[in-house]
């Protein structure tokens, strides 16, 4: 028996989806407007599948996740943050909101290592071993274009703003934005909460290996 091919632009499988690229050309007779194929890695460490269709993106384009207005990009993913941002490189939101672990200070571009299959519950066993220090991510944003201009009062969310659309609003350092986490959620070995002080939170997990980024 004949493979199935895995893409096939002529697809029509999904009425709805169909009759709304039938619309699409209809209206933008210049746009792709056909079923979209994958790209890059065979065998990728993550995979973003992208189910809605993008009006003037990959309709227009031909592309998947290009051309299409972004407003904001949230992650928050426990572990590989930094990570995550730093591959993004197709769309260029507005706004960021990403989390940070206010443990890792906001004197150094720390970050714990790329892992694709990291769970921060079965990091460690205290569940505070995860995600990148305020400074990795605000180095980072500058790198793409962003800047830094607040943070959440629970101390885990840091915003960005691109460049272009600052107009009025004030930018300000990682240590300025940097807010001791107010939320207790060590666990012992058992998995019972400890709701230890920030202090010993840190000592907790100090022998666990990070990524010094400025090195």
């Amino acid at each position: 028996m004949a493979a199935t091919p895995l893409f096939d632009k002529n697809c029509t499988q999904c009425p709805r989806l169909h009759q709304f690229l039938v619309e699409v050309k209809a209206t933008y007779p210049g746009y792709y407007a056909r079923p979209v194929a994958p790209f890059g890695d065979e065998h990728p460490q993550l995979l973003i599948v992208g189910l809605a269709p993008g009006m003037h993106g990959a309709n227009a384009t031909g592309r998947p996740f290009t051309g299409d207005y972004a407003g904001l990009l949230s992650i928050d993913i426990d572990g590989n943050d930094y990570w995550v941002w730093k591959d993004i490189h197709t769309v260029n939101p507005c706004i960021v909101v990403c989390e940070y672990n206010s443990l890792w200070g906001y004197k150094k571009s720390l970050t714990i290592p790329y892992q694709e299959d990291f769970i921060r519950t079965k990091s460690h066993y205290s569940n505070l071993y995860y995600g990148a220090s305020i400074k990795a991510l605000t180095d980072l944003a500058n790198s793409k274009g962003y800047s830094l201009i607040g943070s959440n009062i629970a101390g885990n969310n840091a915003y960005f703003v691109r460049n272009d659309l600052l107009g009025k609003l004030r930018v300000i350092s990682a240590e300025c934005a940097w807010i001791k986490s107010q939320f207790n959620e060590s666990r012992d070995s058992l998995g019972k909460l400890t709701h230890l002080p920030f202090e010993i939170r840190l000592k907790e997990i100090a022998e666990l290996p990070l990524v010094n980024l400025e090195i």
